[in-house]
């Protein structure tokens, strides 16, 4: 689960399951890397769903049902690339 705030690990399943901040962290930064790669003059509503699914695409889940929802912190760099290359290709295609 990732939400626009933070907030405590939630109790379920006897396991503590942490609660991602996505948008300030990973949606955000990246998606205006590729806006001003892109020359883009201004980011719009198809951009933010390329962003979103790019994201989507590296989260670890896909590999194991129970890992994080997010990608690792350590792994940012690369997470923004994926997604401003994602929001860069969307800017050009429109």
């Amino acid at each position: 689960m990732a939400t626009g705030s933070p907030f405590a690990p939630v109790a379920y399943g006897g396991r503590a399951i942490p609660i991602a901040q996505s948008n300030n962290v990973y949606i955000f930064p990246a998606m205006g890397l590729g806006v001003v790669a892109a020359g883009a003059r201004r980011a719009t509503d198809a951009m933010i769903l390329a962003a979103r699914q790019a994201l989507g695409e590296t989260s670890p889940v896909l590999a194991d049902p129970s890992a994080s929802l997010l990608p690792r912190l350590g792994d940012l760099r690369d997470v923004a690339a994926h997604i401003a290359i994602a929001v860069s290709r969307c800017a050009y295609s429109s």
